[in-house]
């Protein structure tokens, strides 16, 4: 993962059967568009992208959640922007990011879903 790109690629395609984590840095840009890629879907278990920040105590807090679980193969997209309204995305959110983060993304079960997230720096 390059910290340098406009576009950071978080995690590569690759099956998981568990909960995947990444930290990236916005370094000095205000929103991402998050770009997730399913391949392969596990019956009816379900994945979902979240955002985290770390806390004072050393833990992770959850400032964004997909609203709607992943449940089928296919690209879904999700702008977070400060104040990011409308256009042709999944998901919309205008929240304030920081600058350093963590991509979580939440398996139902142990099924094994195929994907990869991409996270394009929006200054």
């Amino acid at each position: 993962m390059s910290d340098v790109n406009d576009f950071l690629d978080l995690l590569a395609s690759t099956a998981r059967t568990a909960d995947a984590l990444q930290e990236f840095t916005l370094h000095s840009h205000k929103g991402i568009l998050l770009v997730v890629d399913i391949t392969i879907v596990p019956g009816v278990d379900t994945v979902s992208p979240r955002l985290q920040v770390q806390a004072g105590s050393g833990g992770y807090v959850t400032i964004w959640t997909a609203a709607a679980a992943l449940v089928a193969s296919g690209t879904t997209t999700y702008l977070l922007y400060p104040g990011a309204s409308g256009g042709n995305f999944t998901e919309v959110d205008g929240i304030a990011l920081a600058e350093r983060m963590r991509l979580f993304m939440d398996h139902s079960a142990a099924g094994s879903f195929t994907y990869s997230v991409r996270a394009y720096r929006i200054p």
